[in-house]
């Protein structure tokens, strides 16, 4: 009783948890308004996880990427990448602790190992057109309430101390809806995300100094 009790407040928590619903989230990817790329995303509540599975292609490689998040916190657990160019391949898998991360690759032997930047609470794999995790980090930031994180990119085993800016780094694009929010982050590079801020679904993702839009199609 006492366990099926427990289990009932943990379901009950996860779904109060705003987040992407579950679902299947396909975006156009263009550059200076070409498209160079689509990409689909898979969100689905597993217990007490939240599993994304995405495919895609770009103007540089084909990919497929699957992510395991808590599905109370939104944290990211574990990452996986599967990068493809011509008949040429490669795996990188990341998991996360509290100490930041650590990237392994298939075929490779050791470790990489990413802490977290003193201050730093939290990291979170973002990495060029992979809308994964662009697609939870709103909802992800306002579950942990971070400003500032390391921002990990697996494909190039890079991190980057990311913070948020309330200044957007560019305009609104066409076709984002007015009742959007944007969440924009300086690091690597600054860009934005516009995302509903009931359901936390993002429509848009903007890099303005790299002309690059990656937007919502169903």
């Amino acid at each position: 009783m006492i366990a099926a009790l427990a289990v009932s407040v943990a379901l009950a928590t996860a779904s109060s948890t705003p987040a992407p619903p579950d679902g299947t989230y396909t975006y156009t990817i263009s550059k200076a308004g070409t498209v160079t790329g689509k990409t689909s995303v898979t969100v689905k509540r597993a217990g007490t996880s939240i599993a994304l599975h995405e495919t895609g292609t770009n103007d540089v490689y084909s990919f497929v990427v699957d992510e395991m998040l808590d599905a109370v916190t939104l944290a990211p657990q574990t990452y996986t990448g599967t990068y493809m160019k011509g008949n040429a391949s490669q795996v990188a898998r990341v998991t996360f602790d509290s100490k930041g991360a650590v990237e392994t690759r298939d075929g490779v032997s050791g470790s990489a190992d990413l802490p977290l930047p003193p201050g730093d609470k939290n990291s979170y794999a973002l990495e060029y057109v992979i809308m994964t995790g662009f697609l939870m980090l709103p909802a992800q930031l306002h579950a942990s309430g971070a400003t500032s994180f390391s921002q990990i990119m697996p494909a190039e085993v890079q991190q980057f101390p990311a913070r948020t800016d309330p200044i957007p780094a560019g305009p609104r694009p066409a076709g984002v809806p007015a009742t959007d929010l944007s969440l924009t982050v300086q690091s690597g590079v600054a860009f934005d995300i516009w995302y509903d801020p009931v359901s936390y679904v993002v429509h848009a993702v903007s890099v303005p100094t790299q002309n690059l839009l990656i937007s919502l199609a169903k």
